[in-house]
């Protein structure tokens, strides 16, 4: 899932290209950090990961009134 940035270059950021150099190919699934770090590109905190999957390790959010991921009012 490389993306493409501004003037159809490869948006090439760091995780992947340090997951594609360990394993010897390029991913076709997301690059989840594991320690939700960003700047932590340890091979060992990341991990191949779905869309959802990469999503169960964010923050709560600011405005969240109840204090727990995915609580929302309606």
């Amino acid at each position: 899932m490389v993306g493409v940035a501004k003037g159809d270059r490869p948006n090439l950021e760091a995780h992947r290209i340090i997951w594609a150099m360990a394993k010897g190919r390029w991913s076709d699934k997301w690059i989840d950090h594991a320690n939700g770090d960003p700047s932590d590109n340890r091979l060992e905190n990341l991990r191949e990961a779905t869309p959802t999957q990469n999503n169960y390790n964010r923050a709560i959010q600011r405005n969240s009134r109840s204090g727990f991921k995915g609580v929302y009012r309606r």
